[in-house]
């Protein structure tokens, strides 16, 4: 049987596809102008907010390598670290805080720093035998960016005017604090407004106040001062001689203590080298870092000359009850955060804080000044 032929299917006519006009192009042309202008203004301001940020972050190192952070702690005490304690003092501009040693023209070595430019050296980390305790330059306190010619630690714009602070408006009022620290934004120059404005503003650039890197041991008023808990020693006080009833004949040769045993003044008056209820003439001493040394009178020797000395005389009648006393130093006394040293010497009731350690052969305590933090008490058991 024949099959009928199949139709072959026809295929539809073409239509003529029209072009975009002169007017549609330029229409899209400027719409892909439009959101390519906003993408790349949208990226422009996202870099200039991360370099904003990157400078506020950059603050914060430069606050923490000088002053550490007191809120952390290591085996449940505060944690002291920073060019302060270290050092003893504000670092004078931000290359301290890079190098131990350099030219005020970083790019200069110590062979070319001569005429108008002055060379920094600083004393290195070491262990001062007197003292017990290590000072001196410990950094770097700063990760700075390596240079051919020397490490810079820039803002987050970039800024660098060859100076050794690196482009950063600083200011360590002659060393005596406030630490003012300033980015020039930006533009890299003073004032201007948004990005271009000086960060933090002017006025409130104080990046480390008095209180935040030294200690108050006693005010512009005379208040306040180191206090020493004696405990609570016996009345009677005895010469291990078994002759001498005073201190000061006692101790040139033997040991002068409380007895405990002894119950009342009939008691201890029987005795041979004795006295009840004696009463001393007391001073203290604190040692503290200056410029990375204890050698703080530049004799080369650690010794009574190099401390602070209390003022006067602390009169202490021994009648067997707790003592706790504070001794006042000068006006205006200031200690910057740090371990520093304190010891009780006898006084000679008039005018002279003397060289003999009380009780004999006592040992100095090492304290930690910390900003903000109350001292308590100090320990100084006499029995």
């Amino acid at each position: 049987m024949t099959q009928p032929p199949t139709a072959t299917p026809r295929t539809p006519p073409r239509r003529p596809q029209q072009g975009m006009t002169l007017l549609e192009l330029l229409v899209v042309i400027a719409l892909m102008s439009v959101v390519g202008f906003m993408a790349l203004s949208q990226v422009g301001d996202d870099l200039n907010q991360a370099r904003y940020e990157d400078t506020r972050n950059r603050l914060e190192m430069i606050r923490k390598a000088i002053i550490g952070d007191t809120s952390r702690t290591l085996n449940g005490q505060p944690e002291i670290r920073g060019f302060v304690a270290d050092m003893g003092r504000l670092p004078a501009n931000l290359q301290e805080l890079i190098e131990r040693e350099f030219c005020s023209n970083p790019v200069l070595g110590q062979a070319a720093c001569t005429g108008a430019e002055t060379w920094t050296s600083m004393p290195a980390y070491a262990h001062d035998a007197t003292a017990g305790l290590w000072a001196g330059w410990n950094g770097p306190y700063l990760n700075a960016s390596p240079e051919s010619d020397y490490p810079r630690f820039r803002d987050g714009w970039g800024n660098d005017n060859g100076s050794n602070d690196f482009g950063w408006v600083f200011n360590d009022s002659g060393g005596a604090g406030p630490l003012l620290v300033q980015s020039t934004g930006m533009d890299g120059t003073a004032g201007g407004s948004d990005y271009d404005a000086d960060y933090p503003p002017t006025g409130s650039e104080t990046l480390i106040e008095d209180g935040q890197w030294r200690v108050t041991v006693t005010d512009s008023l005379g208040a306040g001062g180191i206090q020493i808990d004696f405990g609570a020693p016996a009345s009677c006080w005895r010469c291990s001689d078994g002759l001498s009833t005073d201190r000061t004949t006692c101790e040139f040769s033997d040991d002068w203590y409380p007895d405990s045993t002894i119950p009342d003044a009939a008691a201890c008056t029987a005795l041979g080298g004795a006295a009840w209820r004696p009463t001393d003439n007391l001073c203290l001493r604190l040692l503290r870092r200056q410029n990375g040394t204890f050698d703080t009178n530049g004799d080369s020797t650690v010794d009574t000359a190099d401390a602070l000395e209390s003022n006067g005389a602390v009169s202490v009648t021994w009648d067997g009850s707790r003592k706790v006393e504070t001794f006042v130093f000068a006006s205006g006394t200031f200690v910057p955060q740090g371990v520093s040293l304190v010891r009780v010497y006898t006084h000679d009731g008039v005018a002279t804080c003397e060289t003999t350690e009380f009780p004999s052969g006592q040992d100095s305590l090492a304290v930690a000044l910390i900003p903000g933090v109350a001292t308590l008490p100090l320990p100084w058991p006499v029995q």
